[in-house]
């Protein structure tokens, strides 16, 4: 079967680009903040601080969203090794120095 895979658009690649930036951003924000805020629906005024486990689920899933995003942006110029590995280190290094620093 021959294979004729397409260069994605530049919408795609912004699009892709933006969402790892802002997962990242927002895995740094519950990091930093040291948990998040949720409130059941947009209505209500009482909203309920989370940290934690749950703090730390939402962070880890905040930032394996952002390295999937920066590792399929690596992936159109580099190896499939050498893509995964430097989406997943330059994601997941920093927020550990971080917390093992700030320990």
């Amino acid at each position: 079967m021959p294979s004729s895979k397409s260069p994605p658009s530049f919408a795609a690649i912004v699009s892709v680009g933006a969402f790892a930036l802002l997962s990242m951003l927002g895995g740094w924000i519950i990091v930093w903040g040291g948990g998040f805020y949720h409130s059941p629906n947009k209505y209500v005024a009482n909203a309920r601080f989370y940290d934690g486990g749950p703090a730390v689920l939402m962070a880890l899933l905040q930032f394996l969203a952002a390295a999937l995003g920066w590792t399929w942006l690596f992936r159109l110029r580099l190896g499939a090794w050498a893509a995964t590995t430097l989406g997943f280190v330059l994601v997941f290094v920093p927020p550990a120095l971080f917390w093992v620093l700030a320990r």
